[in-house]
């Protein structure tokens, strides 16, 4: 055989092997679509067993499809299985690498509906290393920190703001409400700066 015709035999197969792998792979997406769509339209109309049901046969077929565990988590949370939405939210949390904040985000809501406080402070931790420069996420940590009667590391958190520059007169009253809580000081230096600049 001629080293051409290998070659040619060689690159049918691989021009064979990539198609079939690409079909595939639409294949495979568009069943999931499918089942997404039924398990959608199920829970708008408030059929909420029915679309779990889907999405149950769904990840059998696709195990750990984060649009299929998302779709189901959010599900389960409207047909008021919160343990169960909190259980799929926390292992889609794990799956994406605590990089996901809109998992997060979920986690939180529902650790707090839950008073399961320790695992809302965890996420919040979490939110807060994906995005240190964001307010909002910090804030909401602080506030339940102090709820949960932890001064000091709320202090380090809002201390945390402060060191990275996120200047606002809310984390100036927090700072030094905080420093008197924590005896860290007597708060009197961020009053004077909030009174300087504010």
């Amino acid at each position: 055989m001629s080293v051409k015709r290998i070659l040619l035999s060689f690159l049918t197969l691989f021009v064979l092997f990539f198609h079939f792998g690409c079909s595939t792979t639409a294949i495979r997406e568009k069943r999931i679509e499918s089942y997404l769509m039924q398990g959608v339209i199920s829970a708008k109309e408030g059929e909420y067993e029915k679309a779990l049901a889907l999405y149950e046969a769904a990840l059998e077929e696709f195990s750990d499809n984060e649009k299929l565990l998302y779709n189901k988590a959010l599900t389960e949370y409207l047909a008021k299985k919160r343990a169960e939405a909190l259980k799929t939210f926390v292992y889609l949390d794990s799956l994406a690498n605590h990089s996901n904040e809109n998992y997060l985000k979920a986690i939180v809501q529902i650790a707090k509906e839950a008073e399961n406080y320790p695992l809302a402070i965890d996420s919040y931790y979490k939110m807060v290393s994906l995005n240190p420069q964001k307010w909002n996420n910090r804030e909401a940590l602080i506030s339940l920190l102090e709820k949960e009667e932890k001064y000091l590391d709320a202090y380090l958190v809002a201390k945390e703001a402060f060191d990275l520059q996120l200047y606002s007169k809310d984390l100036l009253l927090k700072l030094s409400e905080l420093e008197k809580k924590t005896k860290k000081g007597d708060g009197l230096s961020y009053l004077l700066l909030l009174d300087y600049y504010y």
